[in-house]
């Protein structure tokens, strides 16, 4: 009867708004109470029967009293449970908590989401009715996570706030997740992440932030990336959020920033650096491994590695085509250009798309690979002869 009782109670006065930033308690929550403090209830019953089988002869009053202490402790137990939520229990797993949103009316921002009460993510706002959107939407604070310099004067001017944490397509890096823990600790309303097209960096950087709120857990923010269009080549960034590493408790957070210090076309090159650099070790790492079976075909996780770096160099150089100054000739343009269509044949030579992958050994698909390479560096140093 005491049970029965309870679930009433929970569902008539118990039952949080989502204005408080609680977690909602359903009407079946006071059974999960129950069962996730099994054992504080059948500690309260053993006692309760342990005092009963004493005190046969002391009559019905003591009985109540027992009783009465029983009820009391149950309802502090399902109180702390339903009032004071961790992160790690604020969201069911896999919990669907976001949705797209369609802005287009009024704005020019596509692959919109709201992730719980306090976040958003979607593409670059570009123009003043881009930003007079989100203003709309109850938006306060704007996240770019892309390398371009963010319009900061265009979101002061109807009232936004903006903060610069520029990331690449590998990984929401240590210093992204220090700036996002700090966000999270300092800046209150309803946030806008974004990167240029909000298909992978933005959500990445978002769902990181969700997860940091406790907004969602790993699987439904895996749902997220998936709902936003994250290219799984993209491991890095699917990583990230998967298996999130917080800075240590007592970690001196960095300082949150509207444009970031480093120019945007410097960090684009230094990341298309780093990962040329870790494609050509991947595939000379690959390829010695079976350099005693040189007639070993190359497997599909093999060349859907390969593949997957390849596109993180044919990004690193599209974001840096994107970092060239408006003012710059239009050869320097058509450098990149020549240089981004050489590594998208690379990726394609590691992966077709269009049809079915030939079989071939590691030996030769890595000697084709490094053709396309080469050809691709060298048209870094005609760009850097005829430009730096």
């Amino acid at each position: 009867m005491p049970l029965c009782g309870l679930g009433t109670l929970g569902r008539s006065s118990l039952t949080l708004g989502a204005s408080t930033g609680r977690r909602r308690t359903r009407p079946d929550a006071w059974v999960g109470v129950a069962v996730g403090n099994g054992r504080m209830i059948r500690h309260v019953t053993k006692e309760a029967s342990l005092v009963n089988q004493k005190t046969e002869s002391g009559g019905a009053l003591l009985k109540l009293v027992v009783a009465c202490v029983a009820l009391v402790l149950l309802v502090r137990v399902a109180l702390n449970a339903a009032e004071f939520p961790t992160a790690q229990d604020s969201v069911a797993s896999g919990e669907r908590r976001f949705e797209p949103l369609d802005l287009s009316e009024k704005s020019e921002l596509h692959n919109v989401f709201a992730i719980g009460e306090r976040l958003m993510s979607g593409s670059e706002p570009t123009t003043e009715a881009d930003f007079a959107a989100l203003k709309e939407q109850g938006i306060e604070t704007i996240v770019s996570v892309d390398a371009t310099m963010p319009q900061v004067e265009l979101a002061e001017r109807v009232g936004l706030r903006y903060i610069h944490v520029p990331i690449g397509y590998d990984q929401v890096d240590p210093h992204a997740v220090g700036c996002l823990t700090r966000i999270s600790k300092e800046i209150d309303g309803r946030i806008y992440l974004h990167c240029h097209h909000g298909k992978h960096r933005g959500p990445a950087a978002a769902a990181v932030l969700a997860r940091i709120l406790g907004t969602l857990d790993a699987d439904s923010a895996r749902g997220f990336l998936n709902a936003a269009g994250t290219d799984q080549d993209y491991r890095g960034l699917w990583r990230s959020v998967e298996h999130l590493q917080l800075p240590a408790e007592n970690a001196e957070l960095p300082p949150l920033v509207s444009q970031s210090e480093v120019d945007p076309l410097s960090d684009a090159m230094s990341r298309l650096e780093h990962a040329l650099t870790d494609l050509a070790e991947l595939v000379r790492e690959d390829a010695k491994a079976v350099s005693e079976e040189p007639e070993t075909l190359a497997s599909a996780d093999l060349r859907e590695n390969w593949a997957s770096q390849s596109l993180l160099v044919e990004e690193g150089l599209i974001e840096a085509r994107r970092a060239v100054r408006g003012d710059a000739d239009d050869e320097l343009r058509k450098a990149f250009d020549q240089a981004i269509d050489e590594a998208a044949a690379m990726r394609l030579t590691a992966q077709p798309e269009s049809e079915p992958a030939k079989p071939v050994s590691v030996s030769d698909l890595a000697e084709a690979m490094k053709v396309r390479r080469i050809k691709l560096e060298m048209s870094c140093v005609n760009c850097h002869r005829d430009w730096r």
